[in-house]
């Protein structure tokens, strides 16, 4: 039986993607596990636009939206 779960999450836009760090409701954290997983990608990327439109730095690159799988 397959046990493979897949969703979109936010990675941190200053978190190296080899050590990413995950949007988990109440603040960033390194645990996939915990991470808030998004169905669809286009509502990943709505997050996201919130997110970015509150108060960004000046240069700030976006948050990252990427595909995840949990097994």
């Amino acid at each position: 039986m397959d046990t493979t779960e897949t969703g979109w999450v936010i990675e941190h836009c200053n978190s190296e993607p080899c050590a990413p760090r995950y949007w988990a409701g109440n603040g960033w954290l390194t645990d996939n596990l915990r991470a808030i997983r998004f169905a669809r990608q286009i509502d990943a990327e709505r997050t996201v636009r919130g997110f970015d439109e509150d108060d960004p730095l000046p240069d700030e690159k976006p948050h990252r939206v990427c595909e995840h799988a949990w097994g």
